[in-house]
């Protein structure tokens, strides 16, 4: 069996449903497998397969829907952070406040010394 699905963006995608017991491909989750749907931006799923997505760790983002691995989370740059899982965009990674830094894919500050 096959499903058309959509992204945001309006480029389609199948998910292929693999055999008994029902699995989705990678990129899409889906209880049981069915029905599989999309991983949501700031998600990944590299495995073919009943589990979820995965979210991005803290200091990555990923702004595309349906990534099939964990470098689709791209690092927030040097001098910005995010503490958040799953960010879905750069504007997610914060400015450093004044007197701290952070290195890139950084989730945390550090205070200058």
């Amino acid at each position: 069996k096959q499903w058309g699905l959509s992204s945001a963006s309006a480029i389609v995608r199948e998910a292929r449903v693999i055999g008994p017991p029902t699995k989705c491909a990678a990129g899409f989750e889906g209880p049981h497998g069915v029905p599989c749907v999309l991983c949501d931006a700031g998600k990944y799923k590299e495995e073919n397969g009943t589990g979820l997505c995965i979210p991005c760790v803290a200091g990555k983002y990923a702004e595309s829907s349906g990534n099939t691995n964990r470098s689709a989370c791209e690092r927030c740059m040097a001098g910005k952070f995010s503490p958040t899982l799953g960010s879905k965009n750069a504007s997610s990674c914060l400015d450093c406040p004044t007197t701290t830094y952070s290195g890139g894919g950084s989730n945390m500050i550090k205070n200058c010394s």
